[in-house]
């Protein structure tokens, strides 16, 4: 995609020539399943050898578990990270680590704090006898990559596979390989869990028609972004189902003169994306088609990292959570009440937003998804003969319901597939 452009406006407010229908839930495309090529793994690195990292502290409820002695023993999790600085034994947990991509940077032995790192240490606090499979793929994955190290996990015979972060990518075929994968652990009898992501106050939609600058409410076509001046990275992604042509502006709003195009994309494949670094400002997004939208079309915007001044939560999910098979995680308060900031799903749960670490304290659905990994394999291993959809099933079923949100309950998931371990009861 391509195609920087220098057009002006003259304010804030577009000319509406495109009216607001409806706000609707996504639009999935169907991907077939099928195996993937062989992989490569580029590095392989024992991890008996590598420094060690403790585990996250188990908070109440899993402890509760792990008093009745189911801890994961059996089960095997694969996480896919961007690295594993310190990927350590983790309470020799790590059975295996595959690097899958070959960016050029070194591994790093000694660093507790990368993300990768902290997700697998909330996992092993979760479910320190599980063995660990972990399959970096770099900061910006391929789909050959990413596919490389799905199939890799599902070769090492895993039964949960977590992958705590979130992808926005800029074409159609990129976006299909997480449907993809999704598909394809399904089929080999693997759960897959995933972050929901932090995009709750992040991402817009609405149905259009029309033509022309594209109203994100009533009266208004810029969409501010952050909640007042902003400086450094912007990241901005629209999608949409159809092969219509929609075009995808950055502008820095300025009060003595007119507001200037500092980035923009267009292009006719159902994704464009702008990503730049901006000095210290006023920015907000625009959108315009140059032709009749007709039937009306769904678009999805999302600022992956300031908040956006007219946003919609629901369904502000991107790959891998946008896909029905996978386990989709958002982020609870401790009052069992979303975060602002998390991303939503007709059918995820919910696990805790704020999980402390040797590396610090992870927040928001990279905390929560890891823990909802670490037990499903304590239910896993209370009781080995059930399916992913069971396991799944089982977790919603039992969780702890507040509203319109689902929050995971290791004490009661274990529970009901091990009835004579009253896990509610515990010796004082």
């Amino acid at each position: 995609m391509s195609g920087d452009r220098c057009d002006r406006l003259d304010d804030r407010t577009l000319r509406p020539t495109v009216r607001v229908v409806v706000v609707s839930a996504i639009v999935l495309v169907a991907v077939l399943a099928v195996p993937p090529a062989e992989y490569t793994r580029t590095d392989v690195v024992d991890g008996t050898d590598a420094v060690g990292l403790a585990a996250a502290d188990p908070d109440e409820d899993i402890q509760a578990v792990h008093d009745r002695g189911i801890t994961g023993e059996g089960v095997k999790i694969g996480i896919v990270g961007s690295s594993f600085g310190s990927y350590g034994n983790l309470g020799q947990g790590v059975a295996d680590r595959a690097r899958l991509h070959d960016s050029g940077t070194q591994l790093t032995r000694d660093s507790t704090s990368d993300h990768g790192t902290q997700v697998a240490s909330v996992v092993s606090g979760s479910a320190p006898d599980a063995e660990l499979y972990l399959a970096e793929v770099g900061e910006s994955p391929e789909s050959h990559t990413y596919r490389s190290a799905i199939a890799w996990l599902v070769d090492a015979d895993v039964d949960v596979i977590l992958d705590a972060g979130s992808y926005a990518p800029t074409d159609r075929g990129t976006a299909a390989v997480f449907g993809w994968a999704a598909e394809y652990t399904s089929q080999q009898d693997v759960l897959f869990v995933t972050s929901a992501g932090n995009y709750g106050n992040k991402h817009w939609a609405g149905t259009v028609e029309g033509s022309g600058w594209i109203p994100f409410d009533r009266a208004t076509e810029a969409n501010q972004i952050g909640e007042g001046a902003i400086d450094g990275s912007v990241s901005l992604r629209l999608y949409w189902e159809s092969d219509h042509p929609f075009e995808l502006y950055l502008f820095k709003h300025r009060s003595d003169a007119r507001d200037v195009v500092v980035a923009s994309d267009t292009d006719t494949d159902g994704a464009v994306g702008i990503d730049a670094t901006v000095p210290e400002g006023s920015y907000y997004a625009a959108v315009r088609t140059p032709e009749e939208v007709a039937p009306p079309e769904q678009l999805r915007l999302f600022s992956l990292h300031q908040p956006l001044s007219h946003r919609d939560p629901h369904e502000s999910v991107l790959e891998p959570a946008s896909t029905g098979s996978v386990l989709a995680v958002g982020a609870a308060t401790r009052d069992e009440l979303l975060r602002a900031d998390s991303s939503r799903h007709d059918s995820m749960i919910a696990g805790p937003g704020t999980v402390e670490t040797a590396g610090g304290e992870v927040i928001g659905t990279s905390a929560a998804a890891p823990y909802v990994a670490g037990t499903a394999a304590l239910v896993k291993s209370a009781d080995d003969s059930l399916s992913p959809e069971e396991t799944r099933e089982l977790l919603v079923s039992t969780g702890d319901r507040n509203g319109n949100t689902t929050v995971v309950d290791p004490t009661d998931a274990v529970s009901e597939v091990e009835p004579e371990a009253d896990l509610t009861e515990r010796d004082g």
